[in-house]
């Protein structure tokens, strides 16, 4: 579903039906590889707080803004896939899960989560975008290391060291817009900090050397928030296991990404201390995706609308992604210069840029230069946005740092707030 400079990306869903979806690979791991969970357990256990803290980019042998541009692919829809057409109460800080995220140069974010008895640990992206688990894993037939060779950033799951694991027999194979993994469906128990999905159905991917960009990635896999109308193979999804299994008080999350430092996934409730004002709730627009119907895009005073009329909110894409003639006519306007997959502006004129705005129940979220831009590579800065061959928008990354996002999964809503962290940033502080 979305495209984002290869941090974005990451939000790997399941393998599609070759048929239909193909699943999105969202952005792929990339830009915003950071969500590293650092499990904080709430009191009661009803709320999950994740933590996100910046981790350093694995080797790279090409500039940042040539790695970034390669990996901002958006998650791929089948063609064909049209994607959406068609005042939840706040939860107390201490009913909720609080999950801390790892924020990889402002571009992917990350956490842990814990796979098998004893736990092991592997790093995911939470992506809202998709709808199943999966991890690396060690190949059953292999006698090899419970951890990826050296020079990999991975970790594997090794099944054999789990006195939960329960393999199915049944082989997967999820495909994405920069390849694929495959392996085996099986099952065992997953933690998030304090809470448990077990016996949970997810994907031991033993090929992931289809994948492009994977080895340079910072996580191990992608754990879906998505519903089950996107799940492959119509598996339950961990949102499912966590209402079923009632752990939470109020089936609703809510992310905070943050330019620079430390963000946090918060699972069972919303934090105040990272958004400011009210939230606006908004119904979703489709069955399958967290969509909301999109009223209008706007840059200065122009408007343009033709046929997206919705918008996705993808937390596994890093950038912001839409109609391709739509992308490069605002582009244009705003004196962008196509590089390979991303759009560049000199830097000094960037502070100048008119703010770009979406409508969303009748409400203008907009986006300044400050917001947009995502890297500097000498006099130039890369904007955050990016085209793709679908009718719809994918609001990723850098719309989520902007605005805090509230995901009501029991309601089927989403409440927009604006995020503390642009609340208190500088306008004129144009580079993350």
């Amino acid at each position: 579903m979305a495209q984002a400079i290869w941090a974005s990306v990451l939000s790997f869903s399941s393998r599609v039906l070759a048929e239909r979806r193909i699943s999105r690979f969202k952005a792929m791991l990339s830009l915003r590889l950071g969500l590293l969970l650092a499990f904080a357990s709430a009191a009661g256990g009803a709320v999950l707080r994740v933590p996100v803290e910046r981790r350093p980019r694995a080797q790279q042998q090409r500039s940042e803004l040539e790695a970034a541009m390669e990996q901002g692919v958006p998650h791929d829809l089948a063609e064909g896939d049209d994607a959406p057409r068609s005042a939840t109460p706040q939860v107390r800080v201490q009913d909720r899960e609080d999950v801390p995220l790892e924020n990889s140069e402002a571009m992917a974010y990350f956490g842990d989560i814990q796979v098998g008895t004893p736990g092991q640990t592997l790093s995911v992206i939470f992506d809202t975008g998709s709808s199943n688990l999966w991890v690396p894993a060690v190949a059953p037939e292999k006698k090899v290391p419970a951890a990826a060779p050296e020079h990999s950033p991975h970790s594997l799951y090794d099944p054999r060291r789990s006195s939960t694991h329960e393999a199915t027999g049944q082989e997967f194979e999820l495909l994405y817009g920069q390849g694929g993994v495959s392996g085996y469906w099986c099952r065992d128990d997953i933690a998030i900090g304090s809470l448990t999905l077990d016996n949970f159905t997810f994907g031991e991917a033993t090929d992931t050397k289809e994948l492009r960009g994977y080895p340079r990635a910072n996580f191990d896999g992608i754990l879906g928030l998505g519903f089950r109308a996107l799940s492959e193979d119509n598996l339950p999804t961990a949102l499912m296991a966590l209402a079923e299994s009632a752990q939470l008080d109020d089936m609703v999350f809510g992310f905070h990404l943050p330019w620079k430092g430390h963000g946090e996934l918060v699972i069972g409730g919303v934090d105040p201390e990272h958004y400011v004002g009210n939230f606006s709730f908004v119904d979703l627009s489709h069955a399958s995706y967290w969509a909301v119907a999109l009223d209008a895009v706007k840059l200065g005073g122009y408007m343009s609308l033709t046929r997206s009329r919705n918008a996705i909110i993808d937390s596994g894409t890093s950038l912001i992604a839409g109609p391709a003639s739509q992308v490069e006519a605002l582009a244009a306007m705003m004196g962008a210069v196509r590089m390979r997959a991303a759009y560049t502006v000199a830097c000094k004129e960037a502070e100048s840029l008119p703010a770009l705005a979406f409508t969303i129940g009748g409400k203008d979220y907009s986006l300044s230069a400050a917001d947009l831009i995502v890297s500097r590579m000498g006099p130039f800065c890369m904007l955050g946005l990016m085209p793709h061959g679908m009718h719809f928008w994918i609001l990723g990354d850098v719309f989520m740092r902007k605005y805090y996002v509230q995901f009501d999964w029991g309601r089927r809503k989403v409440g927009l707030a604006l995020s503390a962290a642009a609340a208190h940033r500088n306008r004129t502080d144009i580079l993350v």
